[in-house]
């Protein structure tokens, strides 16, 4: 649409309406933003995983009230990460996700002490 506001990424260039974002994004949320530093979805690097999600990208989650992270950060996670939170298979301290075998490990080590 003509005179909408856009917003571009600063990894892939890509331009997006502020209503297209996943989640969209408010005029105010906008005006509070550091467009220097703007990343989209496909973008934003998994607080579980660290890498990115290229098909479905990385989208904020509700903050689990045993993970430990300060109120200004946001917990955005793959599809594949939601899934390991899900099973309560993430890392209370720094938010790492694990997967079945590296969680079974663990558990198994916690145990032992």
């Amino acid at each position: 649409k003509k005179g909408d506001t856009k917003i571009t990424c600063t990894a892939c260039n890509g331009s997006f309406h502020l209503g297209c974002l996943d989640p969209p994004l408010t005029t105010e949320a906008y005006n509070r933003l550091d467009l220097d530093e703007f990343l989209c979805s496909k973008c934003l690097p998994c607080r579980g995983c660290y890498q990115t999600d290229t098909a479905f990208g990385s989208c904020p989650q509700v903050m689990p009230p045993t993970l430990s992270f300060p109120d200004n950060e946001s917990l955005d996670l793959c599809s594949m990460c939601v899934k390991a939170y899900d099973r309560r298979q993430f890392c209370p301290n720094c938010a790492h996700s694990w997967d079945d075998d590296h969680f079974q490990r663990v558990q198994r080590q916690i145990r032992w002490q």
